[in-house]
């Protein structure tokens, strides 16, 4: 029982934080009230941010491609749209970001790219994600008067915690890279090419291209709500939503962004009946159709699960 229950740690505790901030959410909100609020939304913004959300989705499958892409052989977004977003599907039904790992796993065999690329431009997403984010979030943060009265003010003693665990996590990222510099290398040299800098630079940009799209779908549902923020802020609360989604959390970021997306309404100054309407939509929106459309790009291209029979059947 204790082996099992050992085995299954982070899907437990991403599990329990799901429940909590469930638990949590729901005791904050009025499901009446927010009901009765649908009603009054205007339903043309929501159009404008779901185009926001889709070209953004479509933005980050052409960077996908364009990583994987050499001088020699072009990858065609064509060939990297089922598997990417098959593989948003599965991160949001199954646990422990099982669509990731089928991607860098399963995928590649299909698709005709070693693991070494498959994982090489997945780190290099990643890492372009974060950075955009937490630039975003430092610029806009300054830029923005409410984001940084709402956020700075109360929050001023805890710069010395936020300090240090940010010093920790960069020490233990040069422990790492010290440990496995043999590996790293390897690993790189098999990558040099996405590593050349007009190549990351420009990948660099589609990323800004792809957070600003994401800020799009949830400045226009403020608007569909009513709320008078400016873009700024929408580019805050999107850095702030998603940064907060690295939480472990069950399948789908279920309890943990509802949770973010109202505290991060509330702290700057809307009702909880805004606050909660914004989150149920705003997650409603992503998970639904990155999910729908996932969905059916793997069905309608079932050869991409080949790669089981090509990986573990052979």
């Amino acid at each position: 029982m204790f082996s099992l229950l050992r085995k299954n740690s982070t899907f437990l505790i991403g599990l329990s934080i799901t429940l909590i901030s469930l638990y949590i959410f729901q005791s904050k909100i009025n499901f009446a009230e927010i009901y009765d609020q649908f009603k009054n939304i205007n339903f043309l913004f929501l159009f404008f941010g779901i185009i926001a959300l889709l070209t953004g989705y479509i933005l980050r499958i052409f960077r996908w491609s364009y990583i994987l892409s050499t001088d020699s052989r072009k990858i065609s977004m064509k060939s990297c749209f089922s598997a990417y977003m098959g593989s948003i599907a599965l991160n949001n039904t199954l646990p422990l970001r099982a669509g990731d790992i089928i991607r860098l796993i399963v995928f590649p065999a299909v698709m005709k790219i070693s693991k070494s690329q498959s994982g090489g431009s997945f780190l290099i997403e990643r890492m372009f994600d974060i950075i955009v984010l937490t630039i975003m979030l430092s610029i806009f943060l300054s830029i923005s008067s409410k984001s940084f009265g709402a956020f700075i003010n109360p929050y001023i003693y805890n710069i010395p915690l936020i300090l240090g665990i940010s010093i920790f996590c960069w020490l233990m990222f040069v422990v790492i890279i010290k440990i496995f510099k043999s590996k790293i290398k390897e690993f790189t040299n098999k990558i040099r090419y996405m590593l050349r800098l007009d190549k990351l630079f420009f990948a660099f940009l589609l990323s800004i291209a792809v957070w600003t799209c994401e800020a799009g779908l949830f400045f226009n549902i403020l608007l569909s709500l009513g709320v008078d923020f400016d873009f700024p802020t929408a580019i805050f609360i999107t850095s702030l939503i998603t940064l907060g989604t690295l939480i472990p959390s069950a399948p789908g970021y279920f309890g943990t962004f509802h949770i973010i997306g109202y505290s991060v309404l509330i702290n700057l100054g809307e009702s909880s009946l805004i606050a909660g309407s914004f989150a149920i939509i705003s997650h409603t929106i992503l998970w639904t159709l990155t999910t729908i459309i996932g969905l059916l790009a793997m069905i309608f291209n079932l050869e991409l699960f080949r790669g089981f029979k090509i990986n573990w059947m052979k």
